[in-house]
C-alpha cells in the first residue's frame, strides 16, 4: 500500500514537467488557428522542451508550411515567441498568444496528490 502511494505521488510530482513539454503540441491547432486563421493544422513535434515545430496546410494556397514557436514564462506570465514561419501569408500580428498573458492559478501537483490520496481538499481535513 505504501509503495503504491509513493509511486502515485512520484507520478504526480513528475507530471508537470512532462505536461509542460507537450503543452505546446497539445495547443498546436489553436496556435495555428490564431496565427493563420484559414490554415489546417497537420502535426506538431517538440524540438526542445520549450520549442515546437508546427506543420500546417495553407488555407489559401493549400501548400504545406511550418512555423516554430517557443514558450516563454516570466513570473506569473507566459507568451509564445514566433521564431520562424515560412507561410506565404504573414501570421496574424494580433494573435493573443504572442502577448504576455497571466498564467491561471492551478492546483500544485503536491496539493493534487494529497487530495487524490486522502480524498477532498487538504485544508478541509
Amino acid at each position: 500500500m505504501k509503495t503504491r502511494m509513493a509511486i502515485q505521488i512520484f507520478a504526480l510530482l513528475t507530471l508537470p514537467a512532462v505536461a509542460q513539454a507537450s503543452a505546446l503540441c497539445d495547443s498546436a491547432a489553436n496556435i495555428v488557428g490564431c496565427l493563420h486563421p484559414t490554415a489546417k493544422y497537420q502535426e506538431c513535434t517538440m524540438s526542445t522542451p520549450n520549442t515546437a515545430v508546427i506543420r500546417f496546410k495553407g488555407g489559401i494556397t493549400g501548400r504545406p508550411y511550418a512555423l516554430q514557436v517557443r514558450h516563454e514564462q516570466k513570473d506569473s506570465f507566459r507568451r509564445l515567441v514566433l521564431l520562424d514561419d515560412n507561410a506565404t501569408v504573414p501570421p496574424n500580428a494580433n494573435c493573443p498568444h504572442l502577448q504576455w498573458q497571466p498564467i491561471p492559478k492551478q492546483e500544485s501537483s503536491v496539493e493534487k496528490a494529497v487530495r487524490e490520496i486522502i480524498g477532498g481538499s487538504p485544508t478541509t481535513r
